[in-house]
């Protein structure tokens, strides 16, 4: 039986936690991801759930069904790699894990069936939205199942709103970006070629494109957002920054900063590291507040 390790060391107090919201698409020819959780949560040994993701072993380790809402904790079992231990006035030492004993990174998450949104937490070394999705699949064999960052409405006015001028994207890994069409693959190439020349750790794009007045189009500009922003929603490519310089009605200059865009929130809780329970009913907690307060967005 597969024993996990939360990774702290003391109690955790006020932690910083941040939720992301996301639409979910599915073919209604496949399983739904309803169907998915269903089929989950119906096996009642949680080390049963475990499924080997890419490079990783991934389980959903306790939550349910409430409602119409599904509510989980899901974690990557980090078994290799392991930090050391550390004592306050002691040399590091090797943390000394158990055979058959893995680190726990977790991450909760809620899932509205009815609307078809999913809120998960965004943490660093846990896994992501999109590692969520390829987990659950796994259970019913699909691969038509899809999710993407709900963007604030308001900020996709100002988008519409203002006359683009500059496209701006930092980006460390574009290797690691997740394109579809011709034009994704395309742009994820050249980006790809301009850092091998470079051979820095991260690139910078800055391109003004279009009219004699020096403005971007809008026709293929919220593309080619909208994909950069899923890929650092689903934390591929590193990305360090996604914005556009712009005009607005009145002359005046602004940026729109578009990694801040995606919908949710954040906020800082006491998380008692030797209470998994506690620790995962408070950002459970936090999660379904935020479906409450954000549910005429959806």
């Amino acid at each position: 039986m597969w024993q996990f390790i939360l990774f702290a060391l003391g109690h955790l107090m006020a932690s910083k936690v941040t939720v992301r919201f996301y639409k979910v698409t599915e073919n209604a020819a496949q399983a739904s991801l309803a169907d998915c959780l269903d089929a989950v949560f119906a096996i009642p040994d949680a080390h049963d759930r475990t499924r080997h993701i890419d490079w990783a072993n991934f389980r959903v380790e306790c939550g349910g069904l409430e409602r119409n809402f599904y509510y989980g904790d899901f974690y990557r079992l980090q078994e290799d790699d392991f930090p050391p231990k550390v004592g306050r006035r002691a040399a590091a030492t090797p943390l000394g894990l158990g055979p058959d004993t893995a680190l726990g990174h977790r991450v909760a998450f809620g899932y509205d069936k009815v609307k078809r949104v999913l809120g998960i937490e965004k943490r660093a070394a846990a896994p992501s939205a999109s590692q969520l999705i390829a987990y659950l699949s796994e259970f019913c064999g699909t691969n038509a199942i899809a999710a993407y960052p709900i963007v604030r409405p308001d900020d996709i006015g100002k988008l519409n709103g203002v006359t683009p001028r500059k496209f701006n994207l930092r980006i460390a890994e574009p290797s690691e970006l997740e394109a579809v069409d011709g034009d994704q693959r395309s742009f994820k190439e050249s980006l790809e070629a301009l850092k091998r020349v470079v051979g820095a750790p991260y690139i910078t794009l800055s391109v003004g494109m279009g009219s004699r007045k020096g403005e971007v189009p809008k026709r293929g500009l919220t593309s080619l957002t909208s994909w950069l922003m899923r890929n650092y929603a689903n934390e591929k490519g590193k990305i360090q920054d996604l914005s556009v310089d712009a005009r607005e009605p009145n002359n005046r200059e602004c940026v729109l900063d578009l990694l801040n865009a995606h919908l949710g929130d954040k906020t800082e809780l006491d998380l008692p590291s030797d209470d998994l329970v506690l620790n995962y009913g408070r950002r459970k907690a936090f999660v379904e507040s935020l479906f409450r307060r954000f549910r005429q967005e959806f």
